[in-house]
């Protein structure tokens, strides 16, 4: 019980006294789409996915772990004996490394512990492939970089000859395939040539050497796997007619270029001991299924149906697509799932298919069951979702608008708009309801040659008439004004949206916050962008707009040139970290007691936060945070803030580029201050039994409101959520919990009761 005593007592000492230096706490509220309640709202959405299957949490049941390449965001389902579902683990990604482009799960130690690849490509540099080994912590499943011990770089080699070495190349664009090709019980690697047409087998020899499958020796065994060879200007595949010769090369007209990008997943098609193949490729809406007709030791694809599956609805999607072999249902058949693999104007609705395995005569059929698995039951709106709070009905309680960049499919065409959700909870409890998925008919815009996207709505009163009127944000860097004519206390009303405001611009994507920043009673307008800015003398100086209102109360007035006093591009000299100049700054503030805090979203996903505004305009603002919360939600953050449930704890929704949004409670109070160890562990349950095997009891003899109760596991994953009106005496089911120890929370606005139990 040692280390048990001594985690709880630096979890309680965390609790009391760094809360704003942790991760921030999801919130779990409720999101009902068609008056049906959503499973998954708040994962992000999904783009491009990759799906793995493992024991994640050590139950002796497959869960899923998805990667989602644009962003490279972890998210983790755990398989629920009880439902028969898959319950979203957020918390659980912080158990994995992070990662980037692409991701394959694979015991490859045969230690019963999954292990990990990845791209070695945006982490180290080489063009390779980078392992983490899977190890069982106390019941939590932890990852550490496998030490390779060889050349330069902590990645994958092969020896070239001479006690030469290079890695095994895996282009960052591609998805190679790791599995046991040879059935000689250790895994192998399948990856394509650079350049892209013939594909090569990487043998794992630590079988054949005896030595560790820890040791991860490999040789290039065959430099033409399959004996077939990919098309350099397309998808199509030639076959050679014999297992002894590899095809020739297609011919290629003059000046063509070779196009980049292949994925390739192995397994088994027509239900024989040999390995097919599923080829993707960057320039192809289907999938080309490869059948084998050598040997295991020698692989020769005779047979191609380039249409896959030819016998049942054939994939079809924008574009570049993925196969992943998983028993998704857990029937003891493997499954096939297909996403797009191209991460930016891909397919993203609908974009995930189920190729369900229904064996006949024992040979594998596999029939389209579903496009949108597990999408379904979330909030995805396509790619770059963009919240606000705003009570849009004037009933007191705090709705939300999403700006988004729309939805692509295959022909190209997005479909931008607003998506309006009400909150029908109450003031205490929200709750949240889609009742317009095209507010005030702004897909308009996005529609025609010049059709515009990526809507990123604000509010403030420019025309000082007492109620809140609209600012957009949109691609190209201009504005859309929307006048709100319903007057104070009632619900919006607005005018047809007139683009081009003043002729202002933010040069492209632009984010604009409407504040009255120089507090002269007139509101004006910063503005975010995807590019960072540089002064009238071309030097960097920041990555925000500001347009000061030089009119009246009445009649707002701007200076569209950001060069012109007292206009500037350098507000804060604040310029935040991006790729090159790109930084997609995304600002919102909050008055406190008459103190600005500015937030900020970005390229990379931190979330920002500054002080020291007011009087401050052209000077540099101070840097509060510069990863606020340490978020995984994926590229271009975007968020608002509002005390959303009157606990005056402030709230904070982050939108994503992924398509979909996550609330979290933040760590600041409503009056600007942190949330302090007086807020924190004032009081204490009781808890009995503790050590507890089937059920515990908890009391409390303080006067409690309503609150949430949650348990945490020692690795800070929420294992269970409940809404609790009184707490006086509560008891609860933990007979399907992990044996360990737990952290026992309560909240009830500013205020937490913590305690801890242990599971046997």
């Amino acid at each position: 019980m040692r280390f048990y005593t001594i985690y709880f007592s630096l979890i309680l000492s965390t609790i009391g006294t760094s809360l704003h230096s942790q991760p921030l706490e999801r919130k779990d509220i409720p999101f009902f789409v068609n008056s049906r309640q959503l499973k998954y709202p708040m994962t992000g959405g999904i783009n491009n996915a990759q799906v793995n299957q493992g024991d994640l949490n050590f139950d002796g049941i497959l869960d899923l772990l998805i990667f989602d390449k644009n962003g490279n965001v972890l998210l983790p389902f755990i398989f629920n004996k009880k439902t028969g579902k898959y319950d979203f683990m957020p918390e659980m990604a912080r158990q994995f490394p992070r990662v980037l482009d692409w991701v394959i799960l694979k015991d490859y130690n045969k230690d019963g512990i999954i292990d990990m690849f990845s791209s070695s490509f945006n982490t180290q540099g080489p063009a390779g492939i980078e392992v983490y080994k899977g190890t069982n912590v106390n019941g939590f499943l932890q990852f550490q970089i496998a030490s390779i011990g060889r050349e330069k770089y902590n990645i994958l080699y092969w020896p070239t000859g001479g006690n030469q070495y290079t890695q095994v190349p895996v282009d960052y664009i591609d998805y190679p395939s790791i599995d046991d090709i040879d059935h000689d019980g250790d895994l192998d690697i399948l990856t394509f040539t650079t350049g892209g047409s013939y594909v090569q087998w990487f043998k794992n020899i630590s079988k054949e050497r005896g030595w560790s499958l820890d040791s991860l020796q490999f040789i290039l065994q065959d430099e033409c796997y399959g004996r077939f060879v990919e098309n350099g200007l397309s998808s199509e595949i030639k076959l050679s007619p014999t297992s002894d010769s590899c095809a020739s090369y297609f011919m290629k007209p003059n000046n063509q270029i070779r196009h980049s990008g292949s994925t390739i997943l192995s397994c088994d098609l027509n239900g024989d001991p040999l390995r097919d193949l599923l080829i993707g490729d960057v320039s192809n809406n289907a999938m080309i299924g490869l059948f084998n007709g050598g040997s295991s030791t020698t692989a020769w694809m005779n047979k191609e149906d380039n249409t896959w599956p030819s016998n049942s609805t054939p994939i079809n999607m924008n574009k570049f697509n993925s196969a992943f072999e998983v028993d998704f249902n857990l029937d003891g058949h493997l499954d096939i799932l297909v996403a797009p693999n191209q991460r930016y104007q891909s397919e993203n609705i609908n974009n995930l298919w189920y190729y369900q395995n229904k064996p006949i005569n024992n040979k594998p059929n596999f029939t389209l069951t579903q496009k949108n698995l597990l999408i379904e039951d979330m909030l995805d709106f396509g790619s770059a979702a963009h919240p606000c709070f705003v009570d849009y009905n004037q009933d007191g309680l705090t709705d939300l608008l999403i700006g988004t960049e729309g939805f692509y499919s295959l022909n190209n065409s997005r479909d931008p708009r607003l998506v309006l959700f009400k909150n029908i909870g109450s003031i205490k409890s929200p709750q949240y309801e889609l009742v317009d998925s095209n507010y005030i008919n702004f897909k308009q815009f996005g529609e025609g040659i010049n059709g515009t996207s990526n809507f990123t709505p604000s509010f403030g009163d420019l025309d000082g008439d007492g109620d809140l009127d609209m600012l957009t944000g949109e691609s190209q860097g201009g504005f859309f004004y929307s006048e709100n004519i319903a007057g104070p206390g009632k619900e919006f009303v607005f005018k047809q949206a007139i683009y081009d405001y003043f002729q202002l611009s933010a040069r492209s994507y632009s984010v604009p916050y409407l504040v009255d920043l120089n507090r002269d009673g007139l509101t004006d307008i910063v503005a975010g962008s995807l590019l960072s800015n540089n002064d009238i003398n071309r030097v960097p100086c920041g990555s925000f707009y500001y347009f000061q209102n030089q009119g009246t109360k009445n009649s707002p007035l701007f200076d569209p040139d950001y060069y012109n006093s007292p206009n500037t591009n350098c507000l804060g000299n604040i310029i935040l970290q991006g790729v090159g100049s790109k930084v997609y700054s995304a600002p919102m503030f909050y008055d406190a007691n008459g103190k600005y805090l500015m937030f900020s979203g970005g390229l990379l996903g931190e979330t920002s936060v500054f002080s020291h505004i007011e009087g401050n305009l052209y000077n540099k603002f101070t840097i509060e945070y510069l990863n606020y919360g340490q978020l995984r939600e994926g590229e271009n953050t975007h968020l608002s803030v509002a005390d959303i449930d009157d606990d005056g704890v402030l709230d904070m929704v982050v939108g994503n580029q992924r398509g979909g949004f996550s609330i979290f409670s933040t760590t600041y109070k409503t009056d600007g201050t942190i949330v302090s160890s007086n807020d924190v562990h004032k009081y204490e349950f009781k808890i009995y039994p503790n050590p507890a095997q089937h059920s515990i009891t908890f009391e409390c003899d303080q006067n409690t409101t309503s609150g949430i109760l949650k348990i945490i596991d020692l690795n800070g994953a929420v294992i269970s959520s409940i809404a609790i009106n009184d707490l006086n005496k509560k008891t609860l089911d933990v007979s399907n919990f992990k044996s360990g120890c737990y952290v026992i929370k309560f909240q009830s606005g500013t205020q937490f009761l913590v305690s801890k139990f242990i599971k046997i």
